[in-house]
């Protein structure tokens, strides 16, 4: 052999490999690292003796036995819950980076990654205090960089936050704002606005609940108003419209599927004004002058004129007033459509003001257009039955899926002990003994996840829904596992 063919490889070739070595089990190395480095370098020396291509060659092999021994040797030193837990964790971690999925997908497979942790602390963590604590730690750390990582999180719009600037004009007060602003939509020829409403609760927690709603108006007769609220993110969405058909106004909403014949239009859209935080009286109160709808008309009469604030790239005139019952308001008109582009109120207890609820709507307001004569109609859709509404909600079929899963897997561990043991002999195995003393530890990785999420801002239904199926999920990988026990000969059965 020439030198070439006895040169080893360089240090920054044994660094890597020895990088690579780190995949292996701590025991593995203890017992296998020397010799692996040893003949890694005599096998270097000899293969680039020989050429590029036979590098290449001894490269690409040497990959391919590390990628196909180092699952072996983790499961010899692992126990199969671990191993279920990392495959579970992984098909979780599929499901998260998967941007474009659905939010029930998303949620699965949240709680697939939460419920891996839970089953990874039930095989392996120990019952100490200081190794629950830890997992507790890191279940929250967990928890909270899934809610910072995921689309699962509320939308929410901050009510405006930028600086107030002065009004130019200073002969223009609050009077003069709605003078104009009430003009301009008594005035309108036709209108249409889609918008969302935004209701903060403060207590016992923060949250918030996020609703649509739409208005279409044009002058000659038309007009149409349409909410759209959804109990908790996976159910579908409940429907509220009020409409004119042929001058006489008609109401319908999903929850009570019954066609509405209200005796004016004020009493219609009275109706769903509690619930959509009166965005259907709002704006329609102004398109009717004189029509008695909605109180925004009357209340803001004493208003004050703060400035001007920018909204989305505009300005828009910011108005304060105070209503009944420890209600106040804000205003934002556009300062050149002098149309309403926010309105946002807050009522709190006298004891306590912060802790109130705050209701911000959103306008996205267009004037004088041609509207579209099916706009202006509204098609009743069917009406679903209690069986149907508890069917429809995604998360509902989430929890059947895997509560069907649990129960499965319960049933079979339950159709073999039987053959196995006798009828109905009630007896239970060591192993699972053992292992059914840390279940504390699985349900409190879970619980930590649920609670790292919800510090994240993630919607509490959410939360509940990721916890209960990761715990249902907990329970389908256990009982695969002691499925998997029995099958194969290793259960031991011990009297009770």
């Amino acid at each position: 052999m020439n030198s070439e063919s006895r040169s080893g490889p360089s240090r920054l070739t044994l660094f890597a490999y020895r990088v690579v070595l780190r995949c292996y089990p701590a025991t593995f190395r203890r017992r296998y690292e020397a010799e692996m480095v040893d003949a890694f370098r005599e096998e270097w020396a000899a293969a680039s003796g020989k050429g590029t291509a036979t590098v290449i060659g001894y490269a690409t092999h040497l990959l391919w036995d590390i990628v196909r021994t180092v699952p072996r040797e983790w499961s010899a030193v692992t126990s199969r819950a671990a191993m279920l837990a990392f495959l579970a964790a992984g098909l979780g971690l599929i499901y998260l980076l998967a941007g474009s999925r659905p939010l029930s997908l998303k949620v699965l497979g949240c709680a697939t990654f939460t419920g891996a942790i839970g089953l990874g602390a039930l095989g392996l963590m120990a019952r100490r205090w200081r190794a629950h604590l830890q997992l507790g730690v890191v279940g929250l750390l967990v928890g909270w960089l899934l809610a910072s990582g995921l689309d699962l999180r509320p939308h929410r719009v901050l009510p405006p936050q930028g600086p107030v600037l002065p009004v130019k004009d200073r002969t223009l007060d609050g009077a003069e704002v709605l003078r104009r602003m009430t003009a301009v939509y008594s005035s309108a020829t036709s209108y249409s606005d889609t918008g969302e409403i935004q209701t903060t609760y403060t207590t016992p927690f923060r949250r918030t609940h996020i609703r649509t709603f739409s208005t279409t108006f044009v002058r000659s007769g038309g007009f149409r108003f349409e909410f759209k609220d959804q109990f908790q993110r996976l159910d579908p969405w409940n429907e509220y419209a009020v409409w004119l058909e042929q001058g006489k106004p008609r109401s319908w909403w999903t929850i009570e599927p019954q066609m509405e014949r209200p005796k004016d239009l004020a009493y219609a859209l009275a109706g769903p004004a509690g619930i959509s935080s009166n965005a259907s009286t709002h704006v329609p109160g102004l398109l009717f002058p004189n029509s008695r709808i909605g109180i925004l008309p009357f209340a803001a009469r004493r208003s004050d004129l703060l400035g001007v604030e920018s909204i989305e790239g505009r300005n828009a005139y910011k108005l304060s007033f105070s209503g009944e019952r420890g209600w106040s308001w804000f205003l934002w008109v556009d300062t050149r459509s002098y149309l309403i582009v926010r309105i946002l109120s807050h009522h709190g207890p006298l004891w306590a003001p912060a802790a109130g609820t705050e209701e911000l709507l959103i306008y996205h307001p267009r004037l004088n257009i041609s509207i579209n004569p099916d706009m202006l109609t509204f098609r009743l859709g069917s009406a679903p039955t209690f069986v149907s509404q508890i069917l429809s909600g995604g998360q509902n079929h989430l929890l059947f899926f895997c509560g069907g899963l649990s129960l499965l897997m319960t049933l079979l561990n339950v159709v073999h002990r039987r053959l196995l043991v006798g009828a109905w002999c009630w007896k239970k195995e060591v192993w699972l003994v053992a292992l059914g003393k840390r279940l504390p530890a699985g349900a409190l990785g879970i619980l930590a996840v649920g609670v790292g999420l919800w510090l994240g801002g993630v919607e509490l239904d959410l939360v509940m829904t990721n916890n209960l199926l990761a715990m249902l999920m907990m329970q389908v990988g256990f009982g695969c596992y002691a499925l998997h026990r029995r099958t194969s000969g290793y259960a031991r059965l011990a009297a009770t």
